[in-house]
């Protein structure tokens, strides 16, 4: 006689991890947060008003490094660089 499959085996009446609120990164599954009543809580990787947070560390330094070729690779602006780097990523993300 054959055994009956069970619902962990076959996948039914599981919770996928998008309905349980969480977010799945990779292989990884993070826990998002979760509002109280009239709290308001922010996704990861944004800032108040569902405004993306910023550039990323990666990205500005990668623009900085494009400006400095761009200027002809002159030693020691490495803060102006990336200060503008920084502004032109805010100003494409529309981030005041």
């Amino acid at each position: 006689m054959a055994k009956k499959a069970t619902s962990k085996e076959t996948g039914r009446g599981a919770r996928s991890a998008k309905s349980r609120g969480e977010q799945e990164t990779g292989t990884a599954v993070q826990e998002m947060p979760q509002a109280k009543r009239g709290e308001v809580v922010e996704r990861p990787g944004t800032a108040r008003g569902g405004q993306p947070a910023g550039p990323s560390h990666e990205q500005i330094a990668q623009r900085a490094q494009d400006i400095w070729k761009r200027h002809g690779c002159p030693p020691g602006e490495d803060r102006e660089n990336w200060f503008e780097a920084e502004a032109e990523l805010r100003r494409e993300m529309g981030i005041p």
